[in-house]
């Protein structure tokens, strides 16, 4: 059965708007399918560059936005011909403080972020949804709808997303208790994991530090600066490297992770 076939019969004809609908749809039946069923339903996006970046936490339209930082991972992105940022939640601060004055209504937060955020027609965002952009999804199902003027973001889904990078599986994920989506535990090459503020390496799992000034979990240590990841894939092998910005330059490029690849993710 191909997969527009396993969509028809467990969806049927419902209408499906966009990746949030469509996740949403899926993780009430999820459970009931065999694994390789659930693999093929989820909502999957395809990345065929061999090069990513990864960031995380930029809570736009909080007092602790810095856009300095993502002009400055865009003109990384561009130099060295990188074309997709795959953001791991909390995109914006939403209701939780402190929040700009400008930015107290939701409305107003979504349109100051779409004014202020960068474009490229080179790059591709594609953003996990986190705890803070929950707040200013759940009041209307359809504001969403205020990005469809920017082909360069996509919203992928809540808490936990799985991406086809080069034909291995990866996952971005973010804490969020106030909705239920069940999503598949999955396999995966690689695990990026925003909401901690700070880097961390635990096994295959990383957790993406802050594009911000919000330095809650940093306990001023140098290591901890604002940072965004950038990993690369070759044939047998992942490395993942670590740019911190220091006095708005990207500097101490550093290699923090790398695996050989593993068949066992591959989709095929």
């Amino acid at each position: 059965m191909t997969r527009e076939e396993l969509i028809f019969e467990y969806l049927g004809k419902k209408t499906i708007n966009n990746n949030l609908d469509y996740q949403k749809e899926v993780s009430k039946i999820a459970y009931k399918l065999p694994m390789e069923e659930q693999r093929r339903l989820l909502p999957i996006t395809n990345i065929n560059d061999n090069k990513i970046i990864i960031i995380s936490d930029t809570h736009y339209g909080s007092e602790h936005e810095n856009y300095k930082y993502i002009d400055l991972v865009y003109n990384y992105a561009i130099n060295n011909g990188i074309n997709y940022i795959l953001h791991a939640g909390d995109f914006m601060q939403g209701t939780v403080k402190p929040v700009l004055p400008s930015c107290q209504i939701m409305e107003k937060q979504i349109l100051y972020v779409l004014n202020n955020f960068p474009y490229d027609h080179s790059i591709k965002n594609y953003i996990l949804i986190g705890n803070h952009d929950y707040f200013v999804f759940k009041k209307d199902d359809n504001i969403i709808s205020y990005f469809d003027e920017r082909n360069d973001i996509e919203f992928l889904g809540y808490r936990k997303v799985y991406i086809n990078w080069c034909n291995y599986l990866i996952s971005l994920s973010h804490e969020l208790k106030k909705i239920k989506v069940d999503v598949p535990r999955l396999e995966s090459l690689i695990k990026f994991v925003g909401h901690r503020h700070e880097l961390h390496i635990e096994n295959n799992t990383i957790y993406v530090p802050t594009l911000s000034d919000d330095i809650k979990y940093y306990d001023n240590n140098y290591d901890n600066n604002p940072a965004f990841l950038e990993a690369e894939l070759s044939e047998d092998n992942l490395n993942i490297y670590n740019n911190k910005i220091i006095d708005n330059k990207v500097k101490n490029k550093k290699l923090v992770f790398e695996r050989k690849t593993n068949e066992r993710v591959m989709i095929k």
